[in-house]
């Protein structure tokens, strides 16, 4: 099942309501494209019935660091009411400080006009919900996004839900550690991170290492 940003009310991935937004051309011919989002608009991206599993999410907007830094993604699984991902789009798809490279890898890819896709599996047993929302300052900033998933899926009550964080120091302290993850308890793993350095000064700042 896709998600696409061709309906006039918030779409929710139900079957066969991705092409009801007419163009002039007639119905199912995108009548809705994309959505222009101004400063402080949000949209849903998807809500989703479980048992499922979001198997990739594809989203570009025009890649300005303003956009890549003032997008903020968030994602809750099973009615939260806080986010269990909560960070700037360009982070959140493998891209540090606003800037949009080509990049691969075995979770992100990225282009260097900032086509951005997570292919992270993301299993959730009752409801996924993710939104975006224009946190920055660029206004009517066309922004297209697709999300694909299964449903009635098979999972373990135990199955792990993603976390994503988003942490930042400007500047950081000499003499001080950046903490990556705040310490965690219960079953778990660490995915990784995306972790940008701004040299401000042109000092060599690569003496510093990973405590674990």
């Amino acid at each position: 099942f896709l998600i696409f940003p061709a309906l006039p009310w918030i779409p929710t991935g139900e079957k066969g309501k991705g092409g009801m937004a007419a163009s002039n051309l007639g119905v199912g011919r995108k009548g809705r494209a994309l959505v222009n989002l101004n400063p402080g608009e949000k949209i849903t991206l998807c809500d989703i019935k479980g048992p499922a599993v979001i198997r990739r999410i594809w989203v570009t907007l025009p890649a300005k660091k303003e956009n890549l830094l003032g997008f903020v993604v968030r994602g809750y699984w099973d009615g939260q009411k806080n986010p269990s991902i909560e960070a700037p789009i360009g982070y959140f798809f493998g891209s540090a400080h606003g800037i949009a490279k080509a990049y691969q890898s075995a979770v992100h890819s990225m282009t260097d006009t900032a086509g951005m896709s997570i292919y992270l599996q993301m299993p959730f047993l009752k409801n996924a919900k993710f939104t975006i929302t224009n946190e920055g300052p660029e206004k009517y900033v066309p922004f297209y996004y697709q999300v694909d998933y299964t449903i009635n899926e098979k999972l373990p009550n135990d199955i792990g839900r993603l976390h994503v964080s988003f942490r930042r120091e400007n500047p950081t302290t000499l003499g001080e550690d950046f903490t990556i993850l705040p310490k965690r308890t219960g079953m778990g793993r660490f995915l990784g991170c995306v972790l940008g350095i701004n040299n401000v000064d042109n000092k060599w700042w690569g003496e510093g290492e990973v405590k674990m």
